[in-house]
């Protein structure tokens, strides 16, 4: 009998020193997996220029329907009433370069904080660690490593003056 009471506080003890282990090795797992406040800092700040890309494509787009070309310049977008695009980050980077090409073809570069292809860029995701990331089609569009990177684009057949005004 006096066996069964010695191993009762055992297993308590075992039980409490396993529970902490396994407290501690998740508290280190999420410190580990959680990126830096810069990290995260930089991921929102790319995330911006990629907003602000985005507009300026939109903006390209609806340049070309209007006027049947490329706009020559960024800073003409602007121009157009009721238009106010950012022509670089709000942080003081180079600003956003672009350059028109033949037809409907163009070029936009940005600098960036950030590699998209990593998960420690400060997307918060449930991801396995190790694991590829889940990427959705936006993602992979606006794809990009650390540094100048620059995206071939082409305004859609649909946003020329021919074919807008047989849709109209």
């Amino acid at each position: 009998m006096s066996q069964s009471v010695h191993s009762k506080p055992a297993l308590g003890r075992n039980l409490l020193i396993a529970g902490s282990a396994l407290i501690l090795a998740t508290v280190v797992a999420v410190i580990a997996l959680t990126p830096s406040p810069q990290q995260h800092r930089n991921f929102q700040r790319d995330q911006r220029v990629i907003s602000d890309l985005h507009a300026l494509e939109s903006a390209i787009a609806q340049w070309h329907q209007q006027h049947g070309q490329l706009p020559p310049a960024l800073a003409i977008l602007n121009t157009q009433p009721g238009v106010k695009l950012a022509l670089q980050p709000a942080d003081g980077a180079p600003a956003y370069r672009y350059q028109p090409g033949a037809g409907r073809h163009y070029q936009l570069c940005a600098h960036f904080l950030t590699d998209s292809a990593h998960p420690d860029t400060g997307r918060l995701s449930w991801t396995v660690p190790g694991a590829e990331p889940l990427r959705t089609a936006y993602d992979l569009e606006w794809a990009h490593g650390r540094g100048e990177h620059c995206y071939q684009r082409q305004v859609s057949a649909a946003d020329t003056p021919a074919a807008t005004a047989s849709i109209d």
